[in-house]
């Protein structure tokens, strides 16, 4: 199986948009590394050539979407020299970030006292990095709710690609809208600016699809221990006694799924299983 399919079938078995299922480090460190060992290449693209769909090769910011569920969204930002995508936050997620092509620069904030109520247009953030320089060569980064760098900024220092993972994805029903921001400096707080809230999409954002050209993704709603093993695809080690009871766990799950002819019971079934698969994953062989 090709490299971006293990991914993201990876990040299907980790990723939950239940609160009580959220990641642990060792699984996103898990992600993390496999989504640093992929390339642009992997994706289907060769030198950074993004078309419009009709063999057009204009300049502008494209997005070349990957993959959406509940649990995460996967795309690729496709930039020319110059180009910037403002100041943005990613609420309440998680966001893995690949280079894969090209280098850029990154101004990053995190959040001191979000807005409120109070003043729902105006907040107070930290500096996270200023100008930090990534390129294909940069391990990919990890940036959570309330570290890492939520706020940020990006700007292509040549033309460039970066391959974004949000987990959970973008949401204004589930109260994850995606929000601008303007800069206000404090000058007798270095390192301390108030951000105001934009209203809409800054006018000088622009961003078109461009196709994906890769191997083509899909995700099955449930794994089973067979391929999991065979793919060689596994999380950090539980102890054997967490692995043995797992798998009694998958065993009772399929038994029921099975009998059971109620629709309600076959979905929670088939939820509980998709969980219990994914602790099974993090034993390993």
């Amino acid at each position: 199986m090709c490299k971006i399919r293990k991914f993201l079938r990876a990040c299907g078995m980790v990723f939950s948009d239940d609160y009580y299922l959220r990641p642990s480090p060792d699984e996103i460190r898990w992600i993390q590394n496999l989504l640093g060992g992929l390339e642009a290449s992997d994706l289907g693209i060769v030198d950074g050539e993004i078309e419009n769909g009709n063999g057009d090769h204009r300049q502008g910011i494209k997005y070349i979407h990957l993959y959406d569920c509940n649990e995460f969204s996967m795309g690729v930002f496709c930039l020319p020299t110059g180009a910037t995508i403002p100041l943005h936050d990613h609420p309440g997620m998680t966001v893995l970030s690949r280079v894969l092509y090209g280098s850029l620069s990154v101004n990053a904030y995190d959040w001191i006292k979000p807005p409120d109520s109070n003043h729902p247009n105006f907040g107070l953030v930290s500096s996270t990095f200023n100008d930090k320089i990534c390129d294909s060569t940069s391990p990919a980064s990890v940036l959570y709710p309330r570290s890492g760098g939520n706020i940020h900024s990006v700007t292509a220092l040549t033309p460039c690609g970066f391959l974004d993972v949000l987990t959970p994805p973008y949401s204004d029903a589930k109260g994850r809208p995606s929000t601008y921001y303007s800069e206000i400096p404090i000058p007798f707080l270095p390192g301390f600016v108030i951000l105001e809230r934009e209203v809409g999409v800054p006018k000088n954002l622009s961003v078109t699809s461009a196709p994906y050209n890769g191997p083509e993704l899909f995700l099955h709603s449930a794994i089973s221990m067979a391929e999991t093993r065979e793919e060689n695809v596994y999380l950090p080690k539980l102890t054997e006694k967490a692995a043995e009871r797992c798998e009694e766990m998958v065993k009772f799950m399929e038994k029921v799924a099975y009998k059971n002819v109620e629709e309600r019971s076959i979905i929670l079934c088939s939820t509980k299983y998709k969980n219990v698969t994914r602790a099974v994953a993090m034993a390993g062989q």
